[in-house]
């Protein structure tokens, strides 16, 4: 692709490989995130907090709209294949990995289904310089090379998982402080990007 705008910045980033392939037409409609924001880690239920939403509006035509949570709009054209949507703006084309099913979407997907058990979320989850294991005691293992980290060790000893509310959170206690990392999942699909549902 020739850029011939200066002010036109390139946003890449694959798709995880492995990523499972979508219907393009899946992501035709108006959709709301659904990420809440949690105002409590006390386990075993972390009580969310409604916060301002983003909206984002894919047209048959190929036209694009994003507001964001504080009001401000993009508006722009996209195309989809199986695995990406290329999103051009007046400021950048970015190629965004997504996922689709009726019913959700999710983009900026960061790892994709290894192996899993039936219930789609617990197993193994790889994706960039990423391995999550997501073991069925609840307990939480992998490392991610790209970043130095070794998850189990950067979570702290006796890190744990659970879903909650479309979310995975990730508990662990370095020390004698209890912290939370939250992944949108798309169980069976996807983890780790921003999930939408249609309004």
């Amino acid at each position: 692709m020739r850029v011939l705008i200066a002010i036109v910045m390139i946003a890449a980033c694959s798709s995880p490989q492995g990523a499972p392939p979508s219907d393009p037409n899946d992501v035709i409609g108006s959709w709301q995130d659904v990420l809440p924001d949690y105002i409590s880690m006390t386990q075993p239920s972390p009580t969310p907090v409604d916060q301002p939403h983003a909206y984002l509006t894919l047209g048959s035509d190929g036209s694009y709209e994003r507001v964001g949570s504080d009001g401000s709009v993009v508006t722009g054209t996209y195309t989809a294949d199986a695995f990406e949507l290329t999103i051009q703006t007046s400021v950048e084309v970015a190629i965004v990995p997504y996922s689709a099913v009726p019913g959700a979407l999710m983009l900026h997907v960061g790892m994709v289904p290894d192996h899993l058990e039936a219930d789609g979320v617990t197993g193994s989850w790889a994706g960039d310089d990423v391995e999550l294991d997501l073991n069925s005691d609840g307990s939480v293992s992998g490392d991610a090379p790209g970043l130095g980290t070794v998850i189990s060790n950067s979570y702290g000893q006796g890190a744990t998982w659970q879903v909650v509310g479309g979310n995975l959170l990730v508990w662990s206690q370095p020390g004698n402080v209890v912290t939370f990392v939250d992944f949108a999942v798309m169980p069976g699909r996807a983890l780790g990007g921003t999930l939408y549902a249609p309004m």
